[in-house]
């Protein structure tokens, strides 16, 4: 899983917006990002970019991404667990 994070300042010096990308290939077309344990479906973008949009306040958090295979398992991806701070 590629994935990538852009913070943004947003309406306020406390308040921010993150944009999140990840490019997949073979997934069944679910895509979740967990934020510290609360799960986002993922927008698709083209055939193998998935978009969130997340608000966040200051402090810090966890995050990975959850996809599904599209073969007949349908299993399921997890990438590496990643952290950010937000200040």
């Amino acid at each position: 899983m590629g994935s990538g994070i852009f913070i943004v300042r947003y309406e306020t010096p406390s308040s921010f917006i993150g944009l999140f990308n990840v490019t997949l290939a073979n997934t069944n077309g679910t895509v979740l990002l967990n934020i510290n344990n609360q799960n986002i479906t993922a927008t698709n973008l083209t055939a193998n970019v998935y978009h969130i949009s997340y608000s966040f306040s200051l402090g810090s958090y966890q995050y990975k991404w959850y996809s599904w295979g599209n073969g007949t398992s349908h299993l399921m991806n997890v990438s590496d667990t990643r952290n950010f701070i937000v200040s």
